[in-house]
């Protein structure tokens, strides 16, 4: 199903959810199983009940009965499946704003349209069963998902949610029919629309309002634009994850913050197409070089290099590092290539690199003031590593040949501790 690993615990969420015992091989049946239990309901039947039935709460579950659990606010059922809920701390309850209850109601509308769009108009029920089935359920099949996964995944599914909503906006008029058997239709209107809005978008917004606001939720923005404006001019600024990444690109391209900084997102770094958009100017922010030319990072050229000794070159000298990547990395001489299989892999010879400093630069650009005391190189030593990834090489790269020219900053040093 997926590699052989355990590293984050898949396989014990597979015995627990598919209910393999300790040292027996899985079967059908244990395959069939967690396909049920894990993959359709915790993975996607419960962010759908969380849209039209009602949520425990906003803590990340894990198959518990405490947390993010998909409930009805009707104590008889919540109860047989969790327990008794009214022995839930507040905290996790009802003074958390996820603690949504709607009763099913909107989920009761939607099963009603969709029985009657069935009765209606088979052609219109196919189309819109098919965008519910494509959006839901097929991906659920598609991607096979092992646990734990590291957030909650309700967003994938926000398709199948909106198909959903159409079958509740019929099951309105499948309720004004019905109501139009005992009155007269100017009233039956009326009514029918003052029960279906009570029923679904007024409790849905009473109860789910608050947990979907985000007007005070500012962070992510402030964080991004604490970062931007941290930079000096014409800056790189290095990011290392999502978190770090989309606030940046939300700040720089919405609200116009500090567009002359160019945000480098190192887990693309390791393709050819980010490295080569490197190579244009994006908003105010000038190109600048890689080394690298397109022919040489195309595909999974350059993915890894390893570090291997040879011949001729010191293992106790520095040398520089624009050199070791444009003509040793970046030849495909024989003797700096190793061929395996079918695979050439490419070779960096030494661990200690150095880019030499160019004093006037640095003092022109304000990276140092006339008084201070600076170094003729930047020394580089490569940790405990056997290869560098091509999203390393290109880190070293733009370092290299920046020549001092932009100032370069990171939201994280981390990252970089075994460059």
């Amino acid at each position: 199903m997926w590699d052989n690993s355990n590293d984050r615990g898949q396989t014990d969420v597979y015995k627990s959810y598919g209910g393999v015992a300790e040292g027996d091989q899985p079967t059908m049946g244990n395959n069939i199983r967690y396909f049920i239990t894990y993959q359709t309901y915790w993975m996607y039947l419960r962010y759908f009940f969380w849209n039209f039935s009602g949520k425990q709460n906003d803590l990340q579950g894990f198959g518990n009965v405490r947390d993010g659990n998909a409930i009805t606010g009707i104590p008889i059922i919540d109860n047989f499946f969790y327990g008794d809920q009214s022995k839930m701390p507040d905290s996790i309850r009802t003074k958390n704003k996820s603690y949504n209850r709607m009763y099913a109601l909107p989920f009761i509308l939607g099963m009603i349209g969709l029985f009657f769009q069935y009765n209606r108009n088979r052609r219109d029920f196919i189309v819109n069963g098919l965008l519910f089935f494509f959006t839901g359920m097929a991906i659920v099949i598609y991607l096979n998902q092992a646990g734990q996964q590291p957030r909650e995944r309700d967003y994938a599914y926000v398709g199948s949610f909106y198909a959903f909503a159409i079958w509740i906006g019929l099951g309105v008029i499948w309720v004004k029919e019905t109501f139009e058997k005992f009155m007269r239709a100017p009233v039956a209107n009326y009514v029918s629309a003052g029960l279906c809005l009570l029923a679904v978008p007024v409790i849905m917004g009473n109860q789910e309002w608050d947990d979907h606001d985000r007007s005070k939720k500012t962070l992510a923005r402030d964080l991004a634009k604490d970062y931007l404006e941290s930079c000096p001019p014409n800056a790189m600024l290095f990011s290392f994850g999502d978190n770090d990444t989309y606030p940046l690109w939300y700040a720089q391209e919405v609200e116009g913050i500090r567009p002359d900084v160019r945000v480098v997102v190192n887990s693309l770094l390791g393709t050819d197409w980010y490295m080569n958009e490197l190579r244009y100017k994006i908003n105010q922010s000038a190109p600048f070089d890689v080394i690298f030319t397109p022919e040489q990072i195309q595909g999974n050229k350059r993915d890894i290099t390893y570090i291997t000794p040879l011949p001729g070159f010191d293992q106790k000298k520095y040398y520089d590092l624009y050199d070791m990547l444009k003509n040793v990395v970046g030849s495909d001489d024989p003797k700096y290539i190793q061929q395996q299989d079918e695979d050439i892999l490419n070779l960096l010879p030494v661990k200690k690199l150095s880019v030499p400093v160019d004093l006037a630069t640095v003092k022109a650009n304000g990276m140092v003031h006339e008084g201070d005391s600076v170094l003729s190189e930047l020394k580089i030593d490569i940790p405990n590593r056997s290869y560098l990834l091509k999203n390393d090489l290109a880190i070293y790269a733009i370092i290299a040949a920046n020549h001092w020219k932009r100032p370069i900053c990171f939201t994280s040093t981390q990252e970089l501790a075994d460059l």
